[in-house]
Parts: C-alpha cells; sequence; structure tokens
C-alpha cells in the first residue's frame, strides 16, 4: 500500500492528509465487486481504470453490472472522483465496501486513492 503526504494550506488552517491506495480486479465479467471486504470510511476517493484496460469499467453499488448499463462507466486512462462531503464523521464518509465495481473484460478492474 502506497501512502503519500498531502499539505493543505486555506489562510490560518493547515491540515495533514495521508493517502493511502489499492487496487481492484473484477474476477469475472458481470459479477460487481466490493473496493474493500468490510468497512473502510474514507473522506474522499479516486477510482482510475489503468491505461492498458480494454474494457468498460463501471462503478457505482452492489447492481452496477456494465451489460444492463448500471453504473457510471469509465474507460482506459479515464478517472472520476467523489469529492470530500461535509465536516469529518462517520456520517459524512463513503464507505469503500459499498462501492462496487464491474468490468465488461474478466480480471481487469481499477486502482483508487483515498483519505482518511
Amino acid at each position: 500500500m502506497r501512502k503519500f503526504l498531502l499539505f493543505l494550506s486555506l489562510g490560518l488552517l493547515e491540515a495533514q492528509v495521508v493517502t493511502q491506495g489499492g487496487s481492484k480486479a473484477v474476477p469475472v465479467a458481470g459479477v460487481p465487486v466490493a473496493l474493500t471486504p468490510t468497512k473502510l470510511l474514507v473522506r474522499w476517493l479516486v477510482i482510475q481504470v489503468p491505461a492498458a484496460s480494454t474494457g468498460i469499467i463501471c462503478v457505482g453499488g452492489s447492481d452496477s453490472i456494465c451489460a444492463s448499463g448500471r453504473g457510471i462507466r469509465i474507460t482506459a486512462g479515464q478517472s472520476m472522483a467523489l469529492n470530500p462531503v461535509g465536516e469529518p464523521k462517520d456520517s459524512n464518509r463513503y464507505d469503500l465496501s459499498k462501492v462496487f465495481v464491474d468490468s465488461t473484460v474478466s480480471t481487469e478492474g481499477v486502482q483508487f486513492t483515498y483519505a482518511q
């Protein structure tokens, strides 16, 4: 797992944010998989499809199936971001175990970066 340090500065307020990342492959096309197997709350999330991918990736809930047109469709080299929401409370965070990806090509997937 990679770790990066980002330093944010806004007027007199400074905060240190540690980002982490991972990857998730879809073993069987048409069967969505969660980014993480267990609950992982994050402030923001960026999902990217590797440039070498040949298929389409669909991102969304557990019903995000590319063949049925459900989910946000992204392709090779593209990315999508889920931006921070409100104050850093559990109710204002994304749960990576509830973010699913599907692919039109078996074994392809995504890379993702997040901050807790």
